[in-house]
């Protein structure tokens, strides 16, 4: 269900939505089953599989492992990062659950008080929005041109980088 307008009013907010999806909607509301959020654009596969190309370029050309590249690229982009109170004997879990299957996930600990430590949650590249990802693919691009990598036309970057409808 889209919305196309909303507006304040003395009882509350006022939603336009198109009037079958609004009938659907309102004989089948249950309290507390919804949440309103902003959408996000998702970043297309082929930015993914560009940014990876990029990625082993430089690895082959630095000798350094596609996974260490990555990560040290990802150190480059502001992300969304939380700390969370864990108790001792579950922060292995936490943090196994958080990483699994994502080599771009990572964790600190740090000291809390007896019997509970900080683990502080980085996200990887899965989890990046398309102002993220453009970061990433941006400094993959600078890091190849010094050393010398041949990159995509630009434009051919641009319309990339536009084209996050999620695919």
């Amino acid at each position: 269900m889209k919305i196309s307008n909303a507006e304040i009013t003395p009882d509350g907010v006022s939603l336009a939505i198109p009037r079958d999806d609004a009938r659907r909607f309102v004989y089948g509301f249950k309290p507390g089953e919804y949440e309103i959020k902003k959408t996000r654009k998702k970043r297309s596969l082929d930015a993914n599989a560009y940014a990876w190309k990029l990625i082993d370029e430089i690895s082959i050309a630095t000798r350094i492992s596609p996974k260490t590249v990555y990560r040290r690229a990802l150190e480059d982009v502001p992300t969304i990062r939380y700390t969370l109170l864990v108790a001792d004997e579950d922060v292995e879990n936490a943090i196994t659950d958080f990483v699994s299957g994502h080599i771009g996930r990572r964790c600190e600990t740090g000291y809390a008080y007896t019997g509970y430590t900080n683990v502080t949650f980085h996200s990887g590249s899965s989890d990046f929005d398309t102002r993220q990802m453009s970061m990433l693919i941006d400094n993959l691009i600078q890091d190849c041109r010094a050393l010398d990598i041949e990159t995509r036309p630009a434009d051919e970057i641009n319309a990339m980088l536009e084209a996050w409808d999620g695919r």
